[in-house]
């Protein structure tokens, strides 16, 4: 008979704990480091009080943890931890740890233990809090339990790649605890460090290395062990994405490896992740554990013309970014068509989103600013695996797939993205672009033909603008600024106008007894426009028979609303100052295509001119700015 196994070797008595902890030497020479710094040798468990999240367990959390050895019968401890200093900071941290027991059978029921701890953690994410009450998120990864020795590994979703190794292992009745944190190329440092522990204690049995039993889990994502080059794969370099794009000459704005917090800049309830790239509270929650980000821009002659972003965020598994790519879809979806005002601090502004383009694995969208001269910021997003692409193209572009064709380049270079179709070819149509301002100047009538549309030998033109007016603090509180003035902003709030036109003539400029101010106003689409309409009609009928005050500096006067021309197409109306002697100002508004026309005129002369004024304008807008 083959004679019996040789009983676990015994607890060593506490000072033999000493001597079995590796030295710096060995320890460099494993984990691959120089320049390595130990610390004092610890005789007692580590009590770390609140650093694992609430209602966690700590033992797979934290090396040597009182509150994880607690009621187990522990007799002995040594604990030590060695750091790599870079700049005089710590950058790689090293703990190993021994724990005695009375006997094997003790250690092996605290093994257990610890091994259901440490099993019901695996694949959980939660939320840690740091140092000055900071919080951040952390994500376990599954569990390798080969019956003597533990090891997981966690992420941080801080964008840097730092990770924490764990490893526990049982030897008779002696249990070696062991921790590494840091950016790791390897993700088995834990592990050979347990290995390294376990075989210097007497008596330890042959056994398997750790290293090749952690094949069978899923390995970790690979974390950066610096940040990344500006032109590291997957980011594309920017003479790449100048070429994708069609924007010339790009330069480096900005590269990181933290997501941006715009949260403050839009109201509650608004999705950050469909309004700009890369947006810390769009993944908060959803597990990320790497991101890298580049901003790009396009400068002529001091001014910024375009952005272009480019970001990648890594997650543990290809299921942890389906499932963060699902809740953008949703939240992408509910801003499809939705009018937002975006709290800038020096400029706050209105946007309006069209159409959301969605698939299992690809989504589009694209908002145009109010009032931005054709300003739009076009966003795409794809998940390849278990990374999420997020690009944002934004400026003055005729282009509506440029942030789509930057997606597509970025992912044809991943593993597993060339085989995608174009996501351009699968966008449903997209609208027309906006006409330029000079096009816009074309649709307005130059001074001598309007003069005879108005009925005066001659007008002169004094202004013109790119901007609309804003007199709604001249009026009292419910009073149609749009029946009141033309291109008022307040009639226009959350139109998503794009771009408008303005041109003021007077028949005379020393003494005007005609006054003619004409827009125009280009609308995202047909819709959009017959939208303004229906609402101004609305407006100007409530308007009609009313009388109101207008609160003008230094000469504040009265005036009333007759009633209301409704043609079906166009709408007209006019306002007699009181006491003015038969003065009297005529609005008219029609619409073609997606283009609002909106026209005033004030002399002393009661009539239908604004009406023949618009109706001249309207017949002269051409087809491809219809729509």
């Amino acid at each position: 008979a083959p004679p019996p196994p040789p009983p676990p070797p015994p607890a060593p008595p506490a000072p033999a704990l000493d001597s079995l902890l590796l030295s710096v030497d060995r320890i460099a020479a494993i984990v691959g480091l120089t320049g390595l710094d130990p610390q004092q040798v610890a005789t007692t468990l580590y009590h770390d009080g609140n650093a694992a999240p609430a209602g966690e367990p700590v033992g797979p959390y934290l090396i040597g943890q009182r509150g994880a050895y607690a009621e187990t019968g522990w007799i002995s401890a040594r604990m030590q931890s060695v750091r790599q200093l870079v700049d005089g900071k710590a950058d790689q941290k090293i703990f190993q740890g021994l724990v005695g027991y009375p006997s094997a059978a003790a250690a092996a029921a605290a093994f257990a233990e610890q091994a259901r701890q440490w099993q019901a953690s695996a694949g959980r994410t939660v939320t840690v809090t740091g140092s000055a009450e900071s919080t951040y998120l952390c994500t376990f990864g599954e569990l390798t339990n080969t019956g003597d020795a533990l090891a997981m590994t966690r992420h941080y979703a801080d964008g840097t790649g730092w990770t924490v190794q764990r490893a526990l292992g049982q030897c008779g009745s002696t249990l070696v605890d062991v921790q590494v944190s840091g950016r790791w190329k390897d993700a088995t440092v834990a592990a050979d460090l347990l290995d390294a522990l376990i075989a210097g204690i007497p008596g330890a049995p042959l056994r398997s290395p750790t290293r090749d039993l952690l094949a069978a889990a899923p390995a970790p994502a690979a974390a950066p062990v610096s940040a990344p080059a500006p032109a590291e794969p997957p980011l594309l370099p920017p003479q790449r994405v100048a070429a994708v794009t069609g924007l010339p000459e790009l330069e480096v704005d900005w590269t990181g490896t933290a997501l941006f917090d715009d949260s403050t800049t839009l109201a509650v309830g608004e999705s950050i992740g469909a309004f700009a790239i890369g947006q810390k509270h769009a993944y908060a929650g959803s597990g990320w554990i790497s991101a890298r980000l580049q901003t790009l821009k396009h400068v002529v002659d001091g001014s910024t013309e375009a952005f272009a972003y480019q970001s990648v965020i890594g997650y543990l598994s290809p299921e942890a970014a389906a499932a963060a790519f699902a809740e953008q879809a949703r939240q992408w979806r509910a801003s499809a068509g939705r009018s937002i005002e975006v709290h800038r601090a020096d400029s706050p502004y209105r946007c309006r989103y069209g159409a959301v383009y969605a698939t299992d694995d690809t989504l589009a969208i694209t908002r145009l600013e109010e009032g931005g001269n054709g300003w739009g910021v076009q966003r795409a997003l794809a998940v390849v695996g278990n990374e999420i692409i997020d690009v944002q193209v934004s400026g003055r572009s005729p282009n509506p797939a440029r942030a789509v064709d930057l997606l597509d380049a970025i992912v044809a270079g991943m593993p597993g993205g060339g085989s995608r179709p174009p996501t351009r070819d699968r966008l449903p149509a997209q609208p027309p672009s906006p006409v330029p301002l000079a096009d816009l100047d074309a649709l307005l009538p130059a001074p001598e033909p309007l003069a005879a549309v108005v009925g005066v030998p001659q007008l002169v033109q004094t202004n013109s603008y790119t901007s609309m007016y804003d007199d709604a603090d001249l009026l009292e509180s419910g009073v149609s600024a749009g029946a009141f003035g033309v291109a008022e902003r307040a009639a226009y709030l959350g139109s998503g106008w794009l771009r408008t036109r303005i041109v003021r003539m007077v028949d005379d400029p020393a003494n005007a007894a005609h006054r003619v101010v004409q827009a125009v106003v280009l609308l995202p689409s047909p819709e959009a426009a017959t939208a303004v309409f229906a609402e101004q009609a609305r407006q100007w009928q409530a308007a009609a028979g009313s009388t109101i005050s207008v609160a003008q500096q230094n000469a504040p006067y009265r005036c009333v609303y007759g009633p209301l021309t409704d043609l079906g197409v166009a709408i007209a109306i006019t306002r007699f100052t009181e006491g003015g002697g038969g003065w009297c100002v005529q609005r008219a508004l029609t619409v073609r295509g997606n283009v609002v026309v909106d026209v005033q005129c004030a002399s002393g002369r009661d009539g239908d001119i604004a009406l023949r004024v618009a109706q001249a304008i309207a017949d002269a807008v051409p087809a491809t700015v219809r729509g």
